[in-house]
């Protein structure tokens, strides 16, 4: 079973990697789930879902892939506040970050580097906002995770 599911990862980490306002900072890109090391803002492209129909009555049997390419930010801001401006300062940098991913993915390049035909035009996010806690119970920090989901379709 072929799928462009692997060349569609790579190539957005390495597109992400090179936009403009990621590029030279601490923000840590990586394929898959970042690990033990997390920097406070980091970018993970992680799950992807494919499905398959087919395409064309042919001999050759070419295939509609559909994928869901899921990217994850998160970003957290030490310290803590009663007026919420710790959370609204991970929030603010976490959607800025996805607003520079999704400008890329809808505007810049929708094929991204040519692995796909094109963006289905269905984006959704989904965010989630924590605190942290300190080895004795204190709250150290907020962070704030957008999980945005991209649909794709390519001929396979």
């Amino acid at each position: 079973m072929s799928s462009q599911a692997p060349a569609l990862k790579a190539a957005l980490v390495t597109a992400i990697r090179g936009l403009s306002g990621i590029t030279g900072t601490d923000v840590l890109v990586c394929y898959g789930e970042p690990g033990k090391y997390l920097p406070a803002d980091a970018i993970a492209v992680g799950n992807c879902r494919s499905s398959h129909v087919i395409a064309t009555i042919s001999p050759l049997r070419s295939r509609e892939e559909t994928l869901e390419q899921e990217v994850v930010v998160q970003c957290y801001r030490g310290g803590d506040d009663a007026t919420g401006a710790t959370q609204q300062l991970a929030t603010e940098r976490a959607w800025a970050l996805t607003g520079l991913i999704v400008d890329y993915v809808q505007v810049t390049d929708p094929t991204v580097g040519g692995t796909v035909r094109g963006l289905t035009g269905e984006i959704t996010h989904d965010l989630e906002e924590e605190f942290s806690l300190s080895a004795d119970g204190m709250n150290s920090g907020r962070t704030a995770v957008i999980r945005t989901t991209f649909t794709f379709f390519a001929r396979i």
